[in-house]
């Protein structure tokens, strides 16, 4: 999915929740990334599992890399699951979902509160999920003599570049992750500086937080 996607998109770096109370009802909300709609309906699956006493579960997901998919459900709470997908959109966030569960406390919010709530309680924890911009980038491994360390460590060191970990054996392995459009320099610049002797091997693909 990686190789075919942008360059970057704006999604939710981590799980989000934010709860509060409204006349006396509880609501607790949910926000995740989730670029495709199955990893949105496993994730909302998995909030209605830690909440399986609560009076009403809505959800919302925006997924696709351009937001193609687009979906909310209000379980007969009026305009609750389209203010949650309205709180999404006002991030600008794909590959993102919500979900907030309710406990009713025995005080009707009445229809415009209600939906208010849930979309306060998707937007605070969009929020706390940290919408951000994530790149396309490549996760690889290189492996390199002792007396090639001191100027490809130094290398990996660098802004451009996320060094992951280094191992040291009979030979010192290097993982080091790099932006996609970077990824271009760093091969050449490790055979520079190993007179081609080092082969980077390219072990993964993953839209990460820079």
């Amino acid at each position: 999915m990686a190789a075919e996607g942008p360059e970057t998109y704006r999604t939710l770096a981590r799980e989000g929740v934010f709860e509060f109370v409204e006349k006396k009802s509880r609501f607790v909300g949910y926000a995740a990334p989730a670029l495709e709609e199955p990893g949105a309906v496993a994730f909302i699956e998995s909030v209605r599992a830690r909440h399986p006493g609560c009076s009403a579960l809505l959800y919302a997901y925006i997924c696709g890399f351009s937001g193609q998919i687009q979906r909310y459900h209000d379980a007969h709470e009026p305009s609750g699951g389209l203010l949650m997908l309205e709180a999404l959109k006002r991030q600008a966030v794909t590959g993102a979902a919500v979900a907030v569960a309710r406990y009713f406390g025995g005080v009707k919010l009445g229809a415009g509160p209600l939906g208010r709530a849930f979309g306060k309680a998707a937007a605070e924890a969009i929020a706390d999920a940290q919408p951000c911009v994530v790149e396309k980038s490549f996760l690889y491994s290189v492996t390199f003599e002792y007396e090639q360390s001191g100027g490809l460590e130094q290398c990996f060191r660098q802004s451009l570049y996320r060094l992951q970990g280094l191992q040291y054996g009979e030979k010192i392995v290097a993982e080091v992750w790099i932006k996609a459009g970077e990824s271009g320099g760093f091969l050449a610049a490790v055979a520079d500086l190993t007179a081609g002797k080092a082969q980077p091997v390219l072990m993964t693909e993953e839209y990460i937080r820079w």
